[in-house]
């Protein structure tokens, strides 16, 4: 070490120094020797959806407590059809303001919004429709699921959209929103191969799995393929 060439105490602390600033150059120069062995390595981002609400000022799209509830669906479906790993609402309970169609707060900005639960000014509860939509995908995709690739065929006029992922234990599920008024058979199919282990290794299956089902219209609908069904 360089403080061992110096006899007094100044000197010592300045090899010291000087010491500290050289291992400091030859960790550097480490880092870029492993940067340019793996020149495609990239650190990781996590996405997360957050503030999602529904407020006075969206009555003109969204008049209605369905057409409210339904806006939840479209966005958390497309959101982790598209990389985000988690969606945070922004109100879990609010009050209802006197004159108002049902939204309230309190809030600071003054604009008053719905959440999945309103308190009226009796005291009561007021659950509402985006509750029960809001819980067709929470309460099924718990931490650690890993969402699956999705091919949606339908006909004209068939808008339908949907999210299936893989559970920690191997299950499968698939949330189905339908966005028409009218009623539609579905037919819901995993890939033949399709590997059932909570690691993407292990048991896999060539035979074509599948169900249908009738979808009424304006609903969401949520299936769950249990692990044992696919070995």
């Amino acid at each position: 070490k360089l403080y061992q060439r110096y006899g007094g105490k100044e000197e010592q602390q300045q090899a010291k120094k000087e010491t500290k600033e050289m291992s400091k150059r030859e960790k550097k120069k480490e880092k870029k020797k492993e940067e340019k062995k793996a020149p495609g390595r990239k650190k990781a981002h996590h996405l997360l959806a957050t503030e999602g609400c529904n407020c006075e000022y969206d009555l003109d799209k969204y008049p209605d407590d369905w057409s409210r509830a339904k806006r939840y669906a479209h966005d958390i479906i497309g959101d982790f059809n598209n990389g985000v790993e988690g969606w945070v609402d922004w109100n879990l309970l609010l009050d209802v303001k006197e004159g108002a169609s049902g939204q309230g707060g309190p809030n600071h900005a003054g604009n008053l919004c719905w959440s999945h639960i309103n308190v009226s000014k009796g005291g009561s509860l007021i659950i509402n429709p985006s509750f029960y939509v809001f819980g067709q995908l929470s309460r099924f995709l718990p931490r650690g699921s890993v969402v699956l690739d999705t091919n949606i065929r339908f006909g004209e006029g068939f808008p339908l959209e949907a999210v299936a992922a893989r559970r920690p234990d191997g299950s499968i599920i698939v949330a189905v929103l339908n966005n028409d008024d009218g009623n539609h058979q579905v037919f819901v199919q995993v890939a033949p191969g399709y590997s059932t282990s909570a690691s993407g290794g292990g048991s896999s299956s060539d035979a074509v799995l599948g169900f249908n089902f009738a979808l009424d219209g304006d609903s969401i609908a949520t299936f769950e393929l249990p692990a044992a069904t696919t070995h």
